[in-house]
Formats: C-alpha cells, structure tokens, sequence
C-alpha cells in the first residue's frame, strides 16, 4: 500500500561528522555539494540506492519509493509487515533511528486487476468537485494542492521504463490507483496527530487505508439516467420529475450536465461562487428523484476492486 514517502529528519549533524561521513559514504556516486538560496548554507545531494538525499550540519531529507527500496521494483505493493521490515532495513543502512521523522508527503498505491483496459475506466470519473481533473498519455488525475488521486495502466508504464514485467502481470489489466497526501499538514489532519512522523504513519496504518478507499469518494462519477416508470405520471410533482430527467438524458446525461457547469465556471460565467455548487445541486437532487437510475457495471467493479484491496492492505496490521 505505502510506495513512497518523503521525510525530513532534523539532526546535529555539526556535533556528529562520523554520522555524517557515513552517509556521504553511501552515496551511489559522489553527491554534489551545493548552497541554498534562502539559507546561504552548504548540503549534499544525490543517491542512495533509488532515494533522493540530501543533507547538511542540520537535517536529513530522504524522498523516494520505499517499495522499490525493498522489493527492487515497485510493480509489486508493500504489505504492512514488508513495509516496517523496510524501515528497519533503511534505518540500519543509514545508521540512524527514522521514527521522528517529519513526514512531508506519502503515496498510497494497490494494482487492481479489471475486466477492461485502464483506460476504459477513465470516462466514469468525471470533472467536479475540488479536485482538478486531467487526462493524459500518462493517466488520469484528480488533484489541489493537498492531495492527488492518480489512476493509469501500469502494465504500459512499466514498458515504456523497459523493465521486465512481473509475470502477475502478463496480458493483464492492471489499473494503478494511487493517493498521495503532498503536505504535512494533510498527513497530520487525516492521522488526528500534530506534525505527522514515520512512527504516526507505522501506528495508524489502518486509517490511511481507509482515507486510501475514501479518496475514490472524492471523484465525481458519471451515472446511466433511464426514464422513470409509469408511476412518475401519477402527480404533478412526479410527472415534473420525470420531465426533469428525461431533459438530463436528452443533454447527454448526468455526467454530460456537470461538466457543462464546470465549463461555464472555467468561463467565468457565474457572478457569484456558489451558483456553480448550487446547480451541481440540483442536477443531483434531479438525478436522485429517479428509481431507474443505476450505476454503471464497469463504476461497480472498480469500486469492488477497492473495497478488496483496502481490506487485504490490513490483514496482517497488529
């Protein structure tokens, strides 16, 4: 589940040069010595193994797959047992102790094995909401400045970084959904903690899961309008109803309407900031007033696919 992290580890490394000759050490080539802009102060920054390190008198900042650090590759995902074994490796690579590390930014990630290529899956997930939505060769994704919900083939991705293909893999679709929390403060918010640290991250495992899962809540999705049955013409009220959404349907449906609002907002057509979220309203409540109204096979299987991986992610918490 947890692929990559990025962590800032505060140390007196000026008191503490064997420490810090060590890590030089470890670096796949000599790391470039270079002076901050802002702070004017001198750090190293390079390699070791796939991370990305850099460090000066003060910090350590690591960032990279920790997933590739332990399997090789991260085509597979971590279990919970494989990703504190990890830690513990790294630790012991680094020589230092990595629990009060500040956890800057995490991506939560699971291959989901689907009937259809990635890509059909694409157009369910539609524009709306806070999430900025876009589509391109590399997938499709919903993010702000807090977080990112990233969906593509990873089967093709990993070809075009001509690595070899895990054999699970082979003439498989295999859609990558993954999560990333880019801030702190974010991690901190959904963790309930200040200052969110890797021991927080190895502690609430379980509830980054469940935010995992929930992200896919946060994505609006297109729905299939059918017309209403016969009962719709026994009131006003109903017939209304029933006119209401065979309009929707007649316009291109459900899907079609919200990202016609969200287009006239990116016009700036709404004098007001709520008119966009407003009219989304109503095209909901419109949509809800129909029994018929169903959600696509291919929107149920990608959410069963979620519900499955976020239940086989805790299985071996304790």
């Amino acid at each position: 589940m947890i692929d990559s992290l990025n962590l800032f580890l505060a140390l007196d490394f000026a008191n503490n040069k064997e420490q810090f000759n060590h890590i030089l050490s470890l670096f796949n080539q000599k790391p470039d010595k270079l002076t901050s802009k802002i702070t004017g102060e001198e750090f190293f920054s390079g390699n070791i193994k796939n991370f990305g390190i850099r460090i000066n008198n003060n910090s350590l900042t690591i960032n990279g797959s920790i997933c590739k650090f332990y399997y090789g590759n991260n085509q597979k995902t971590l279990s919970y047992t494989d990703f504190v074994q990890a830690i513990l490796e790294l630790e012991e690579l680094l020589g230092l102790d990595l629990e009060e590390a500040i956890v800057r930014r995490i991506d939560l990630a699971e291959n989901l094995f689907m009937k259809f290529k990635p890509e059909s899956y694409y157009p369910l997930l539609i524009k709306g909401g806070f999430l900025k939505r876009r589509e391109d060769d590399n997938g499709l994704y919903f993010r702000n400045k807090n977080r990112t919900v990233l969906l593509y083939d990873k089967v093709v991705k990993e070809k075009k970084s001509q690595v070899l293909i895990d054999a699970d893999f082979v003439n498989k679709n295999v859609l990558r959904y993954e999560f990333r929390m880019n801030r702190n403060m974010e991690i901190s918010k959904r963790l309930n903690v200040k200052g969110a640290k890797l021991l927080d991250i190895i502690n609430n495992y379980t509830l980054l899961v469940d935010y995992w899962r929930k992200s896919f809540d946060l994505i609006p999705k297109d729905i299939e309008l059918n017309i209403p049955e016969d009962s719709f013409f026994h009131t006003a009220s109903g017939f209304r109803d029933f006119l209401a959404v065979h309009g929707m349907k007649s316009l291109g449906g459900f899907g079609r309407i919200i990202n016609m609002i969200q287009e006239a907002k990116a016009r700036n057509v709404f004098k007001y900031p709520a008119q966009s979220s407003n009219l989304k309203t109503v095209v909901k409540t419109i949509a809800s007033k129909t029994q018929s109204s169903k959600v696509p096979a291919m929107l149920l299987e990608l959410e069963k696919r979620l519900d499955e991986a976020a239940i086989k992610a805790v299985e071996d918490f304790h």
